[in-house]
């Protein structure tokens, strides 16, 4: 699940670690969002688009738009 996403996190964070840090959320909890084992909260959204300089409009293709899994 969110491979786009995933893709994005490599390339802008470099790791989910990384990323974890970025965001403030531990390294667990985001790799449970990312394997949709844990749904995203909307606050959760915001600070990922923020800290992934992620578009406004781009935003529903790395959260919501499920054909890449």
């Amino acid at each position: 699940m969110f491979n786009k996403l995933k893709g994005r996190i490599r390339e802008v964070a470099g790791s989910d670690k990384a990323f974890a840090e970025k965001v403030g959320m531990h390294p667990v909890l985001i790799g449970r969002k990312l394997n949709g084992q844990t749904t995203w909260k909307r606050e959760d959204i915001l600070k990922a688009v923020k800290a992934l300089e992620i578009k406004r409009e781009e935003i529903p293709s790395y959260f919501f738009d499920e054909k890449d899994d």
